[in-house]
């Protein structure tokens, strides 16, 4: 199985990629995809929508295979974990990127809790209750795959997959989630879904152009999209964070990596940066 999946990936021509967990179904991308709900769901991760990334890219008159990605519920313990610290809302919902790979296999990938982890602040007891609810993710797409861990190959290079802060330019949530949404959309990035956790709102934010150069060269990066934004409030002070593709950009050459990759790469970080200056957020 690890020596297939490889070739996959080298067959995919994947420059580098996200630590996350990776598989295979021998299967139709179709019957591969209810395999994959059917599981989640029976784990008490019912899906709460597909986003049909591939269709959305082809639409642009590009040649792209069937990739969705499969926004699941969360759980109690996971929304638990976001309201205790609301930057873990740029990973939850748990997505399972899905796509057609060659001679008719279906890879699948999800985000590596553990590797994100030591980057967020949560009590004792709801690290616990993430790992566990982690474990149960995995657990249920392992009765369709052996998972492989795709690390990051660049050393030192792992950074927070958010960036953002106290918003200091007004102190009205409702004004802020929309400072955030305009924001994005002004620099071409869709809102394609919305969640209410509860005080904690989130925004799901993607862009084709941007999709096609990630995840046609880094297809595990599609566990941690769609991009999300989270914005909330903490007695008197607005806090927002967005989605970081978490490499530190002075770890890569980008003469290692195809010219349209790291255009998008310093695209995502440049509008980022601006959506920050927006809100009056220091980085």
């Amino acid at each position: 199985m690890k020596r297939t999946l490889t070739s996959l990936l080298a067959a995919l021509g994947l420059a580098f990629a996200l630590p996350a967990h990776m598989g295979q179904i021998d299967a139709p991308f179709e019957a591969s995809v209810q395999r994959i709900e059917a599981a989640m769901t029976a784990a008490g991760y019912p899906l709460e929508k597909i986003l049909d990334v591939g269709l959305t890219i082809r639409n642009r008159g590009y040649e792209f295979p069937p990739l969705y990605l499969m926004m699941f519920q969360p759980d109690a313990n996971l929304r638990s974990a976001v309201l205790e610290d609301p930057r873990v809302g740029t990973l939850v919902p748990v997505t399972v990127a899905v796509m057609a790979g060659p001679e008719g296999r279906t890879l699948f990938t999800v985000v590596d809790w553990a590797s994100f982890a030591p980057y967020f602040d949560l009590s004792a007891a709801a690290e616990v209750k993430t790992e566990l609810a982690f474990a149960r993710i995995y657990g249920a797409l392992r009765t369709l795959s052996p998972l492989q861990f795709v690390p990051l190959p660049i050393p030192g290079a792992l950074r927070a997959p958010y960036v953002g802060g106290k918003v200091t330019a007004t102190n009205d949530l409702e004004e802020a989630i929309l400072l955030t949404e305009t924001g994005y959309q002004d620099r071409n990035m869709n809102v394609v879904g919305r969640t209410d956790f509860g005080g904690v709102f989130q925004l799901w934010l993607c862009s084709a152009e941007i999709a096609r150069d990630f995840f046609g060269n880094m297809f595990p990066i599609a566990s941690r999209a769609p991009c999300r934004a989270v914005v909330w409030k903490r007695g008197d002070e607005v806090y927002m964070v967005a989605s970081d593709p978490a490499i530190n950009p002075q770890k890569v050459d980008p003469k290692a990596f195809p010219p349209s990759l790291m255009q998008s790469f310093m695209q995502v970080l440049e509008m980022n940066g601006g959506v920050l200056e927006d809100l009056g957020i220091g980085r």
